[in-house]
């Protein structure tokens, strides 16, 4: 089981089995790159979209569970360094896409 909420805006109620799992190889993936989850949304109406919330960070991160978790760790490791070294406020940043990173 993952240790961090996985908040479900769909049903909220019950998260998959391969959504769990997701999120748990996500804890390890990003304590990897040296970023700690705070929680998970798993947005309404989006299927294969995971939301990820970091510890110290205000703007979320979309993810894809079709996606290697430990890839999109790194990309998300890489989007920290732009987005703190070019000074953007970012409201999210979607890393779904392989080789594409999007910032609001």
């Amino acid at each position: 089981e993952p240790s961090v909420a996985i908040l479900d805006e769909n049903s909220g109620t019950t998260v998959s089995e391969r959504v769990k799992d997701f999120v748990l190889k996500l804890e390890s993936d990003f304590k990897d790159v040296g970023q700690e989850l705070d929680h998970v949304v798993l947005p309404f109406r989006m299927t294969r979209e995971v939301d990820i919330y970091l510890k110290g960070r205000s703007e979320y991160y979309k993810l894809s569970v079709d996606r290697d978790s430990a890839v999109q760790a790194e990309d998300v490791s890489r989007m920290l360094n732009y987005v703190d070294k070019n000074s953007i406020k970012a409201v999210y940043v979607d890393v779904r896409v392989e080789g594409k990173a999007y910032y609001k």
